[in-house]
């Protein structure tokens, strides 16, 4: 069962400065919406995190812990 996972990047996030095409994403996992400064980006594989991004995840309960890791880097 897939479920929905939001997390604000906090500035030593592992992803800023990253792009989604950079970044070792789960196949069963993918980036839904990126919310910045108040407008949703759709996220695409050249879309780069900066700091304060809302980042909502779909991810199977196998991956989440390591969206969660990429994310945070906890």
């Amino acid at each position: 069962m897939a479920r929905l996972v939001e997390v604000t990047l906090a500035g030593d996030s592992p992803a800023i400065d990253r792009s989604i095409a950079e970044m070792d994403i789960p196949r069963n996992a993918t980036f839904v919406a990126v919310v910045r400064d108040e407008h949703v980006v759709m996220p695409r594989g050249d879309t780069v995190f900066e700091e304060g991004d809302e980042v909502l995840a779909l991810v199977t309960p196998d991956s989440e812990e390591e969206v969660r890791r990429l994310l945070t880097g906890q």
